[in-house]
């Protein structure tokens, strides 16, 4: 802070001839006190710079707010889009097992078992065969089996014995079914053929 009074400042030198040169000069200062006035207008820049960071200050935090606003609906849309991508999985899936099913439901196989000649009054053939069928393609699930005697050539023989057989499907999975083929004791049945229809 500059203090007040008089102040000299002497500069000597040489002129162009070499001559001796002295140069003195005097300078005054003085500090004018600070009135009530200055104070009150110093007191009021202050108060208007603090206005004006207050003005400042508002606004960013409406700027931070109107931010957190379209952060929060920017939030809201993606949560939507996540949640539509779902729903669509669902469909989707749904729409799989749909086709799974129909697929299902339209794989049907058929074929003809040949149980032969079976009973008879000698031992020359069995009263019972099973024979084990393998489907061409699996299931995925478990299909139903239908059977019907084709074809079936009865000889009772000498004894007049009466003509009675039997087939049924005995195990059905996935993957093929077993048939039974039996005739009565004493019957005999030659060339059984049985066919057979899966869905």
């Amino acid at each position: 802070m500059a203090q007040e009074g008089s102040y000299l400042c002497q500069v000597s030198g040489y002129d162009r001839a070499g001559h001796t040169v002295e140069v003195t000069g005097v300078v005054d200062i003085h500090q004018n006190a600070a009135t009530m006035q200055d104070v009150i207008s110093q007191i009021r820049s202050l108060n208007n710079q603090l206005t004006l960071k207050d003005k400042e200050i508002a606004i960013l935090q409406s700027d931070l707010s109107s931010s957190k606003k379209q952060l929060d609906n920017v939030l809201l849309l993606q949560d939507n889009i996540l949640q539509q991508i779902r729903n669509q999985s669902d469909e989707i899936s749904d729409l799989g097992s749909d086709l799974t099913s129909l697929t299902s439901a339209l794989h049907n196989e058929s074929g003809e078992v040949q149980c032969g000649d079976l009973g008879g009054l000698s031992t020359e053939y069995p009263s019972e065969k099973s024979v084990h069928v393998k489907f061409t393609t699996p299931y995925d699930r478990k299909p139903n089996v239908m059977i019907a005697v084709k074809q079936a050539g009865v000889n009772p023989g000498m004894m007049g014995f009466f003509f009675n057989f039997i087939t049924d499907v005995l195990l059905v999975d996935t993957h093929g079914f077993t048939l039974m083929c039996k005739v009565a004791s004493g019957a005999h049945v030659e060339g059984l053929v049985v066919s057979w229809v899966s869905m």
